[in-house]
């Protein structure tokens, strides 16, 4: 069975109040139409639905969340501009539970948890807006979270995406700021969670804390600095190909990212890869080692490492 709703139309919730798909949910708004999902006390959408004037306002957390379950069908389910506001009673407020959904061209925005999940499923989050949302913008749960998260707009959660129980995210391509702890925080070891790369982190309390093999690939596009603490957090695991610890580099000396933190037990290089040293950069080790069997190098130049 699918449920289609068509561009323009506002869709409404009761407190505790959740969609659940274990069908097919086709939402494809446009630009000038999207299908919203709000608070049934949002009089911005849809006008003053509840009939009580000004009286009351959208809060976070008046309902809970639309849910795609592992029996969904993804085949013919699409959230193509679609907005969803003010969820998020107990969990997140859109829910891909074990389901491969793609979303795209979206707003996620108001949630009193976390705006989406990706739990324990291989979605796609592309081209969306993700903010103010009371905990993370995207949490990625567990060894199946692998999909693709690109070209998003994700600011002013708790943390920007957070990453836990072996999830391995494809980060791509985003602008993370302004989000209150973190941009990135991985609780996740996975040798498989790709080395982030094209992504804007900035105006953060910390960029990104990540695992040693997810750090960048040498080219890499990021721009970690301006943030308050300017520094990545590195958690251990092992090394799948060479790394460099290198400067980002901002206006000034104290606005630049030279700091690498270790945070955890073993950090493994193995043979055949190396992790290159800039000069100037700074490392500091916090109950860690490094087992090298590989090599450490550091690059030509004037300043201490």
């Amino acid at each position: 069975m699918t449920l289609t709703i068509e561009p323009g139309v506002v869709v409404k919730l009761n407190p505790s109040r959740q969609i659940t798909i274990n069908g097919a949910l086709h939402a494809q708004g446009t630009l000038t139409e999207p299908v919203v999902f709000t608070s049934y006390r949002d009089d911005s959408y849809g006008g003053d639905t509840n009939g009580d004037g000004n009286l009351t306002y959208p809060a976070p957390g008046d309902w809970y969340r639309v849910r795609f379950t592992a029996g969904a069908d993804t085949v013919h389910s699409k959230l193509d501009y679609c907005r969803f506001y003010y969820g998020g009673t107990y969990y997140r407020m859109l829910d891909f539970e074990t389901s491969p959904m793609t979303i795209t061209n979206s707003v996620l925005s108001y949630s009193n948890s976390d705006g989406i999940i990706m739990n324990n499923a291989a979605a796609s989050i592309i081209d969306c807006e993700i903010s103010h949302n009371v905990d993370d913008g995207i949490d990625v749960y567990n060894t199946k979270a692998t999909g693709l998260i690109q070209g998003n707009t994700i600011s002013d959660n708790n943390r920007g995406i957070y990453v836990r129980y072996n999830g391995a995210p494809n980060i791509q391509s985003n602008q993370i700021t302004n989000n209150t702890t973190y941009g990135i925080f991985s609780e996740s070891y996975s040798t498989n969670f790709k080395p982030i790369d094209g992504n804007t982190i900035t105006g953060n309390n910390i960029p990104v804390r990540i695992p040693f093999s997810s750090l960048p690939s040498e080219g890499d596009t990021n721009i970690f600095s301006p943030n308050t603490i300017n520094v990545v957090e590195i958690i251990n695991n092992a090394l799948s190909e060479s790394k460099r610890l290198k400067i980002y580099q901002g206006a000034t000396r104290s606005s630049s990212l030279y700091v690498y933190a270790f945070q955890g037990s073993t950090f493994n290089i193995p043979s055949g890869t190396v992790l290159t040293v800039d000069p100037g950069v700074i490392v500091k080790m916090q109950g860690s080692y490094l087992r090298v069997n590989g090599e450490i190098g550091r690059a030509v130049g004037r300043e201490r490492v």
